[in-house]
């Protein structure tokens, strides 16, 4: 005969120690995430071989039955801070800064109403400690309301908080207020190690990093030369991120299930400073490539390692892959599959003319602008008339083009003696940093954007460093020959075709040539 829960209450009942009949949820929370792929062993011979989730669910279970009562859900929260705010819209437009634990706040919903996700009847909750139900205010006030006005009994199994009687929910603010400040002191212990390790150049914990060793100061051998010839790709053969994805996943760089490691993570790897030789800091409000720290001197802090790129490279790389002029920025890099697609032009409309595969390894170039779609040609004959002449006219000239000096050269130079005065007059006078530090930092962001224009205008006035363009055609990427066919051709229009005519005639092609 199955038994049932007393109706003189069912938080009278749980002081009595008694959940006979009593259904509960289990609040499992966790303040970091396991690493995926954590390979927790039956038998641990350390701690971190031991699942703490399945630990809080285990201990908890285990109290609950023994005292006849009976878990029906488990209430996970990965990942989540009991104390961290966060900046949460409102509806009317303004922001508040609160802890956001909507795990928990459905916990205390389904309390409320007495129905478990599982649609069985919940009757109370259980946490291991305090800690793991709140650390902030607003979250022990709901618990407190649902235990007093909800008779829901909310059940610490190691005792020290105890909101089943009148003295207990007074005693819970300052358990919390001393789990908060325990939680804040060591946080700020913890920022403390962390930015002194940042300052000695000491490798950050987690991961190795790709291009390195374990201990994250020796280089991988295989790893490292590949960022290398990676940089390489992308700065002299102007290459993009779609090819440089394939590239990666050809020799043989792939996740750990075999698949294609993502171009937007290849780009992080690319963007840290960590390759440059620099020691990263997590500094959440800046961009991935501006998170490190300065010494006293104004110069990065150096990491205990040797650098993969040197840092004038990095830099270039850098500006090449945050730059908004940057090749083929803005543009689905997939989708240009066909050689011609960037220098065809419609005869009607003047829009872009893109590739349409057919049958049979042919395809044609067509005209899909709204409104007009009238101007179509023969993708393979239009390949094999305008590639002659491209190799024609790449064949007298040489393709490298020498940079063209930039204007603004002295002016970046004496910003950057401003910004050595400045340094050394903190350096010397102690008791003037507080003023000359703001302006270290103006010439800073002066100088940031001085070197983005330059690299930009470096960019801008060399052509891909191709010399031997007419030899290398059959083995160049496509991104490289549409750069060289873009030193050859302003644009190439296609015009309409006349009626009855099957053949494509080269006559319908309007050439118009770069001018040097």
């Amino acid at each position: 005969m199955q038994q049932v829960a007393s109706t003189t209450g069912y938080v009278e009942q749980a002081l009595r120690h008694d959940y006979t009949g009593m259904n509960f949820g289990v609040l499992v929370r966790l303040s970091f995430e396991a690493k995926k792929g954590t390979d927790y062993k039956a038998s641990p011979t350390r701690g971190a071989e031991i699942n703490n989730r399945l630990e809080q669910v285990r201990i908890a279970t285990d109290y609950i039955e023994e005292r006849g009562g009976k878990v029906v859900h488990i209430y996970d929260e990965p990942h989540t801070s009991a104390w961290k705010k966060k900046p949460i819209p409102q509806p009317d437009g303004t922001v508040k800064w609160l802890v956001d634990r909507p795990v928990f706040d459905g916990a205390i919903r389904d309390l409320k109403k007495g129905l478990a996700p599982t649609g069985e009847p919940i009757h109370g909750l259980a946490v291991i400690a305090d800690d793991r139900l709140a650390r902030d205010p607003r979250h022990m006030e709901d618990a407190k309301e649902v235990v007093e006005y909800h008779d829901r009994p909310i059940i610490d199994v190691s005792g020290l908080l105890d909101l089943l009687t009148e003295g207990g929910r007074e005693a819970a603010p300052y358990i919390v207020q001393a789990s908060a400040r325990y939680s804040k002191a060591i946080s700020m212990k913890g920022k403390i190690s962390h930015k002194s390790r940042a300052r000695a150049g000491i490798p950050a914990g987690g991961q190795r990093p790709f291009g390195f060793m374990e201990d994250k100061r020796t280089h991988k051998e295989d790893e490292s030369k590949h960022l290398k010839t990676t940089a390489g790709w992308l700065l002299e053969d102007k290459l993009n991120m779609h090819t440089v994805e394939q590239k990666w996943f050809d020799a043989g760089f792939r996740t750990s299930k075999g698949g294609c490691i993502p171009k937007k993570t290849i780009k992080n790897i690319l963007l840290n400073p960590r390759i440059a030789g620099i020691r990263t800091y997590r500094q959440p409000d800046k961009p991935l490539w501006e998170r490190y720290l300065l010494d006293g001197d104004g110069n990065p802090v150096k990491g205990q390692w040797d650098a993969i790129l040197e840092w004038e490279r990095w830099q270039k790389l850098v500006s090449l892959l945050t730059s908004e002029d940057r090749p083929f920025a803005g543009q689905y890099q997939g989708a240009v599959k066909y050689l011609y697609s960037l220098a065809l032009r419609c005869g009607e409309c003047g829009g872009r003319i893109s590739g349409q595969a057919k049958e049979n390894n042919r395809f044609d170039y067509a005209c899909k602008n709204p409104g007009c779609g009238k101007v179509a040609g023969s993708g393979n004959a239009i390949d094999d008339l305008l590639t002659p002449i491209v190799l024609g006219v790449l064949s007298q000239r040489s393709v490298k083009v020498e940079a063209k000096e930039w204007e603004k050269a002295d002016e970046l130079r004496e910003l950057e003696e401003e910004k050595n005065a400045l340094l050394q007059q903190a350096k010397e006078f102690p008791k003037q940093a507080a003023y000359v530090w703001p302006l270290v930092g103006e010439k800073d962001e002066q100088i940031r954007k001085l070197r983005k224009e330059k690299t930009a205008h470096d960019r801008k006035h060399t052509a891909p460093s191709i010399t031997n363009a007419v030899e290398r055609w059959p083995g160049l990427e496509l991104e490289q020959r549409h750069a060289l066919i873009a030193e050859v051709f302003q644009s190439v229009i296609l015009h309409r075709a006349k009626k009855g005519s099957n053949r494509f005639n080269p006559e319908r092609l309007e050439v118009i040539y770069h001018q040097e």
